[in-house]
């Protein structure tokens, strides 16, 4: 089992807000803060992001491509 399972609910939050940033310009990233947004997101969700922005915007993605736990 993948250390990026998280539940239906979560994936679903997850999901929408990650739909929201899209295209994951580095640039917009930064001058948003969206990727704070996006690093509580994960951290509330037991997870411990490392890295920029875009090390952020990339685990939530990971995350997203492994589904939920049923």
């Amino acid at each position: 089992m993948s250390e990026y399972k998280i539940l239906k609910s979560q994936w679903e939050q997850l999901n929408v807000f990650y739909q929201k940033i899209q295209p994951p310009a580095q640039n917009e990233l930064y001058s948003s803060g969206d990727h704070y947004i996006l690093y509580s997101m994960l951290v509330k969700m037991g997870f411990r992001p490392e890295g920029d922005a875009m090390a952020v915007y990339d685990m939530a993605e990971e995350i997203l491509a492994n589904g939920w736990e049923e």
